[in-house]
Protein backbone atom coordinates (compact mmCIF):
# COMPACT_ATOMS: atom_id res chain seq x y z
CA UNK A 1 0.00 0.00 0.00
CA UNK A 2 1.44 3.51 -1.35
CA UNK A 3 2.83 5.56 1.76
CA UNK A 4 0.40 9.01 2.09
CA UNK A 5 3.17 11.31 2.12
CA UNK A 6 3.95 10.44 -2.11
CA UNK A 7 0.64 11.23 -2.65
CA UNK A 8 -1.48 14.36 -2.37
CA UNK A 9 -4.61 13.79 0.14
CA UNK A 10 -6.90 14.36 -2.39
CA UNK A 11 -5.59 11.75 -4.73
CA UNK A 12 -4.75 9.21 -2.06
CA UNK A 13 -8.29 9.20 -1.05
CA UNK A 14 -9.97 8.53 -3.69
CA UNK A 15 -7.17 5.75 -4.44
CA UNK A 16 -7.70 4.41 -1.27
CA UNK A 17 -11.71 4.49 -1.38
CA UNK A 18 -11.52 2.66 -4.85
CA UNK A 19 -8.96 -0.23 -3.94
CA UNK A 20 -10.83 -0.91 -1.07
CA UNK A 21 -14.31 -0.99 -2.72
CA UNK A 22 -12.89 -3.37 -5.65
CA UNK A 23 -10.55 -5.94 -3.10
CA UNK A 24 -14.11 -5.89 -1.42
CA UNK A 25 -16.05 -7.06 -4.16
CA UNK A 26 -13.44 -9.54 -5.67
CA UNK A 27 -13.56 -11.32 -2.63
CA UNK A 28 -17.39 -11.55 -2.67
CA UNK A 29 -17.13 -13.15 -6.04
CA UNK A 30 -15.53 -16.37 -7.93
CA UNK A 31 -13.10 -15.17 -9.95
CA UNK A 32 -14.04 -18.25 -12.42
CA UNK A 33 -18.04 -17.08 -13.03
CA UNK A 34 -18.98 -13.59 -12.33
CA UNK A 35 -22.28 -12.55 -11.67
CA UNK A 36 -23.68 -10.50 -14.48
CA UNK A 37 -25.15 -7.31 -12.95
CA UNK A 38 -25.71 -5.00 -14.98
CA UNK A 39 -27.61 -2.35 -13.37
CA UNK A 40 -26.99 1.25 -14.41
CA UNK A 41 -24.97 -0.46 -17.13
CA UNK A 42 -25.38 0.24 -21.12
CA UNK A 43 -24.65 -2.23 -23.22
CA UNK A 44 -22.13 -1.62 -26.34
CA UNK A 45 -23.16 -5.00 -28.53
CA UNK A 46 -26.59 -6.77 -29.36
CA UNK A 47 -24.65 -9.73 -30.41
CA UNK A 48 -26.15 -9.75 -34.13
CA UNK A 49 -23.91 -6.87 -36.07
CA UNK A 50 -21.11 -4.64 -35.88
CA UNK A 51 -23.59 -1.17 -35.59
CA UNK A 52 -22.14 1.05 -33.48
CA UNK A 53 -18.59 -0.17 -33.57
CA UNK A 54 -16.08 0.78 -36.48
CA UNK A 55 -13.11 -1.35 -37.53
CA UNK A 56 -11.44 -2.65 -40.78
CA UNK A 57 -13.77 -5.12 -42.74
CA UNK A 58 -11.43 -7.70 -43.74
CA UNK A 59 -10.41 -8.48 -40.25
CA UNK A 60 -13.48 -7.49 -37.84
CA UNK A 61 -16.64 -9.42 -38.18
CA UNK A 62 -19.50 -10.81 -35.76
CA UNK A 63 -19.36 -14.91 -35.02
CA UNK A 64 -20.84 -17.40 -32.11
CA UNK A 65 -22.54 -13.65 -30.58
CA UNK A 66 -18.41 -12.25 -30.11
CA UNK A 67 -17.34 -9.04 -31.94
CA UNK A 68 -14.43 -11.24 -33.33
CA UNK A 69 -11.04 -10.19 -34.83
CA UNK A 70 -8.88 -12.74 -37.04
CA UNK A 71 -5.36 -12.31 -38.81
CA UNK A 72 -5.01 -15.90 -41.02
CA UNK A 73 -1.01 -16.94 -40.13
CA UNK A 74 1.27 -16.17 -43.02
CA UNK A 75 1.47 -13.66 -45.85
CA UNK A 76 -1.70 -11.01 -45.27
CA UNK A 77 -2.23 -7.91 -45.81
CA UNK A 78 -2.89 -7.07 -42.28
CA UNK A 79 1.02 -6.24 -41.32
CA UNK A 80 0.42 -3.57 -38.32
CA UNK A 81 -1.56 -3.45 -35.37
CA UNK A 82 -5.24 -2.90 -35.63
CA UNK A 83 -8.44 -1.69 -34.05
CA UNK A 84 -12.03 -1.75 -33.83
CA UNK A 85 -13.33 1.32 -31.58
CA UNK A 86 -17.28 2.40 -30.61
CA UNK A 87 -18.19 4.95 -32.38
CA UNK A 88 -21.00 6.55 -29.26
CA UNK A 89 -18.40 8.84 -27.77
CA UNK A 90 -15.46 9.32 -25.82
CA UNK A 91 -16.20 8.72 -22.07
CA UNK A 92 -14.11 10.84 -19.36
CA UNK A 93 -14.81 8.87 -15.99
CA UNK A 94 -16.19 5.48 -16.40
CA UNK A 95 -16.04 1.39 -16.14
CA UNK A 96 -15.83 -0.33 -18.87
CA UNK A 97 -15.78 -4.36 -19.10
CA UNK A 98 -15.48 -7.06 -21.50
CA UNK A 99 -15.16 -11.06 -21.87
CA UNK A 100 -12.01 -11.62 -24.52
CA UNK A 101 -10.99 -14.99 -25.62
CA UNK A 102 -8.13 -15.32 -27.62
CA UNK A 103 -7.23 -18.55 -30.42
CA UNK A 104 -3.58 -18.81 -31.16
CA UNK A 105 -0.12 -18.68 -29.55
CA UNK A 106 1.04 -15.44 -30.39
CA UNK A 107 -1.78 -13.43 -30.85
CA UNK A 108 -2.02 -10.29 -28.57
CA UNK A 109 -4.84 -7.75 -27.58
CA UNK A 110 -6.33 -5.92 -24.65
CA UNK A 111 -8.88 -2.75 -24.24
CA UNK A 112 -8.00 0.44 -25.24
CA UNK A 113 -9.81 3.75 -23.33
CA UNK A 114 -9.39 7.29 -23.54
CA UNK A 115 -8.01 6.65 -27.25
CA UNK A 116 -7.22 8.95 -30.31
CA UNK A 117 -7.10 8.36 -33.76
CA UNK A 118 -3.05 8.04 -35.25
CA UNK A 119 -2.42 9.70 -38.51
CA UNK A 120 -0.48 6.85 -40.79
CA UNK A 121 2.88 8.02 -41.36
CA UNK A 122 3.45 9.27 -45.13
CA UNK A 123 4.14 6.33 -47.75
CA UNK A 124 7.49 5.79 -48.74
CA UNK A 125 9.16 5.16 -51.56
CA UNK A 126 5.95 4.64 -53.70
CA UNK A 127 4.81 2.03 -51.16
CA UNK A 128 0.85 2.28 -50.66
CA UNK A 129 -0.67 3.82 -47.60
CA UNK A 130 -1.50 1.67 -44.83
CA UNK A 131 -4.74 0.05 -44.86
CA UNK A 132 -5.42 0.96 -41.35
CA UNK A 133 -5.85 4.27 -41.95
CA UNK A 134 -8.25 5.53 -39.22
CA UNK A 135 -8.05 2.12 -37.44
CA UNK A 136 -4.46 2.95 -35.99
CA UNK A 137 -4.83 4.03 -32.46
CA UNK A 138 -2.76 5.79 -29.41
CA UNK A 139 -3.65 5.76 -25.78
CA UNK A 140 -4.07 3.75 -22.75
CA UNK A 141 -4.93 0.01 -23.12
CA UNK A 142 -5.47 -2.65 -20.44
CA UNK A 143 -2.64 -5.84 -22.35
CA UNK A 144 -3.65 -9.06 -22.73
CA UNK A 145 -1.89 -11.82 -24.42
CA UNK A 146 -2.06 -15.40 -25.29
CA UNK A 147 1.06 -16.13 -23.89
CA UNK A 148 -0.03 -14.55 -20.63
CA UNK A 149 3.56 -12.58 -20.48
CA UNK A 150 1.49 -9.11 -19.82
CA UNK A 151 -2.09 -9.87 -18.77
CA UNK A 152 -3.54 -6.55 -17.33
CA UNK A 153 -0.43 -4.76 -17.36
CA UNK A 154 -1.26 -0.82 -18.12
CA UNK A 155 0.26 0.11 -21.24
CA UNK A 156 0.18 3.17 -23.52
CA UNK A 157 0.01 3.13 -27.22
CA UNK A 158 1.88 5.56 -29.40
CA UNK A 159 2.21 8.79 -26.33
CA UNK A 160 6.16 7.85 -26.10
CA UNK A 161 5.27 7.10 -22.42
CA UNK A 162 5.28 2.94 -23.42
CA UNK A 163 4.68 0.65 -20.07
CA UNK A 164 4.03 2.25 -17.15
CA UNK A 165 2.72 -0.09 -14.62
CA UNK A 166 3.05 -3.93 -14.86
CA UNK A 167 0.52 -6.25 -13.40
CA UNK A 168 0.54 -6.79 -9.92
CA UNK A 169 2.16 -3.16 -9.66
CA UNK A 170 0.55 0.44 -7.95
CA UNK A 171 2.22 2.97 -9.59
CA UNK A 172 2.20 7.05 -9.16
CA UNK A 173 3.70 9.03 -12.26
CA UNK A 174 4.59 12.39 -12.71
CA UNK A 175 6.21 14.72 -15.35
CA UNK A 176 9.52 14.28 -16.04
CA UNK A 177 9.94 11.56 -13.51
CA UNK A 178 10.15 7.72 -13.86
CA UNK A 179 7.06 5.78 -12.50
CA UNK A 180 7.46 5.30 -9.00
CA UNK A 181 5.92 2.22 -7.44
CA UNK A 182 4.09 2.71 -3.89
CA UNK A 183 2.19 -0.52 -3.64
CA UNK A 184 1.93 -4.03 -4.53
CA UNK A 185 -1.24 -6.31 -5.59
CA UNK A 186 0.83 -9.67 -5.24
CA UNK A 187 3.93 -10.84 -7.39
CA UNK A 188 3.54 -12.41 -11.16
CA UNK A 189 2.75 -15.69 -10.65
CA UNK A 190 -0.05 -14.76 -8.64
CA UNK A 191 -1.75 -11.94 -11.21
CA UNK A 192 -1.25 -14.88 -13.30
CA UNK A 193 -3.03 -17.58 -11.79
CA UNK A 194 -6.38 -15.02 -12.25
CA UNK A 195 -6.38 -15.55 -16.26
CA UNK A 196 -8.07 -18.53 -17.79
CA UNK A 197 -5.67 -19.77 -21.19
CA UNK A 198 -7.59 -20.16 -24.16
CA UNK A 199 -10.94 -19.38 -21.88
CA UNK A 200 -13.22 -16.76 -21.99
CA UNK A 201 -11.31 -13.92 -19.22
CA UNK A 202 -13.43 -11.20 -18.17
CA UNK A 203 -11.17 -7.28 -18.52
CA UNK A 204 -12.04 -4.31 -17.00
CA UNK A 205 -11.13 -1.05 -16.50
CA UNK A 206 -12.23 1.51 -13.85
CA UNK A 207 -10.52 5.32 -14.37
CA UNK A 208 -11.27 8.04 -12.43
CA UNK A 209 -10.00 11.17 -13.16
CA UNK A 210 -6.26 10.53 -12.71
CA UNK A 211 -6.70 7.17 -11.03
CA UNK A 212 -6.97 3.79 -13.12
CA UNK A 213 -7.42 0.24 -12.05
CA UNK A 214 -7.47 -2.62 -14.42
CA UNK A 215 -8.83 -5.75 -13.72
CA UNK A 216 -9.43 -9.60 -14.73
CA UNK A 217 -11.97 -12.06 -13.65
CA UNK A 218 -12.89 -9.97 -11.23
CA UNK A 219 -9.12 -9.52 -9.94
CA UNK A 220 -7.50 -6.00 -9.62
CA UNK A 221 -4.26 -6.81 -11.29
CA UNK A 222 -2.49 -2.78 -12.00
CA UNK A 223 -3.03 0.37 -10.35
CA UNK A 224 -2.05 4.08 -11.90
CA UNK A 225 -1.86 7.39 -10.47
CA UNK A 226 -1.39 9.93 -13.07
CA UNK A 227 0.07 13.09 -11.95
CA UNK A 228 1.31 13.97 -15.39
CA UNK A 229 -0.42 16.84 -16.52
CA UNK A 230 0.83 16.88 -20.21
CA UNK A 231 0.55 13.38 -20.69
CA UNK A 232 -2.81 12.88 -18.87
CA UNK A 233 -5.66 11.89 -21.21
CA UNK A 234 -9.50 12.56 -19.56
CA UNK A 235 -11.66 11.27 -22.65
CA UNK A 236 -11.19 9.75 -25.72
CA UNK A 237 -12.38 6.24 -27.38
CA UNK A 238 -13.12 2.74 -26.46
CA UNK A 239 -11.55 0.05 -28.48
CA UNK A 240 -10.31 -3.63 -29.06
CA UNK A 241 -7.01 -4.08 -30.20
CA UNK A 242 -5.68 -7.65 -32.55
CA UNK A 243 -1.92 -7.60 -32.85
CA UNK A 244 -0.11 -10.51 -34.83
CA UNK A 245 -1.50 -13.71 -36.07
CA UNK A 246 -4.75 -15.52 -34.51
CA UNK A 247 -8.16 -15.04 -33.32
CA UNK A 248 -9.98 -12.54 -30.64
CA UNK A 249 -13.68 -12.36 -29.65
CA UNK A 250 -15.30 -10.04 -27.02
CA UNK A 251 -18.80 -10.25 -25.81
CA UNK A 252 -20.55 -9.41 -23.25
CA UNK A 253 -19.57 -5.77 -23.35
CA UNK A 254 -20.70 -3.29 -20.75
CA UNK A 255 -20.27 0.80 -19.73
CA UNK A 256 -20.88 2.53 -16.89
CA UNK A 257 -20.70 6.73 -16.90
CA UNK A 258 -20.19 8.83 -14.09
Amino acid sequence: MPHASKLSKHHFAIFIAVVLALLATQAQQPSSTLAADTSGWTSLFQGTSLDGWDGRADVWKVEDGAITGEVAAGPSSVTDTTYIFWKGGKPSDFDFKADVKTTGAFVNTGLVYRGYVVSPPAARGGSPPSANGAYKLGGPQLDFDAADRYCGQYFEIATGRGLLARRGQIVEVRAGAKPALVGSLGDDKTMSSYVKPGDWNQLRVIAHGNTIVHMINGRVVAVLIDEDTDHLRSDGLLAFQLEGAGKVQFRNIWLKTD
